[in-house]
């Protein structure tokens, strides 16, 4: 998973500002399982980035993990430093273009053809 991180951070332009990722090295399946485990090992992990670089914030790259699994704010509150819950930050930047009646490119995502509906 990292290595396709790793891959995706520059597209978007955020490979600068990543300075430590740790994997929670447990497939998703047998995550579900194990999910009272969780939350000690997204501690642990945490604490290891904190003790190893200057970390300001933790962005979880799971979604399932984190917030389903794991909750944000109880993580945050044990480390003292924001954890972004990524699943509502995507739901309210929706809900802001919503909101402001933004609409998608209409030159970047043209609109399917209507025989595809047909």
């Amino acid at each position: 998973m990292s290595s396709y991180v790793r891959k995706l951070l520059p597209r978007w332009g955020m490979a600068e500002q990543v300075s430590a990722m740790m994997p929670w090295d447990m497939p998703l399946a047998e995550a579900w399982q194990r999910r009272g485990e969780m939350r000690e090992l997204t501690l642990r992990l945490c604490r290891e980035a904190m003790a190893r670089v200057d970390v300001n914030v933790v962005l979880p790259f799971c979604a399932v993990f984190v917030p389903f699994m794991v909750d944000p704010h109880a993580i945050e509150d044990e480390i003292g430093i924001p954890v972004i819950n990524g699943v509502a930050v995507g739901l309210r930047t929706a809900e802001m273009f919503v909101d402001l009646n933004m609409v998608h490119s209409k030159k970047a995502y043209p609109p399917a053809p209507s025989a595809l509906w047909e």
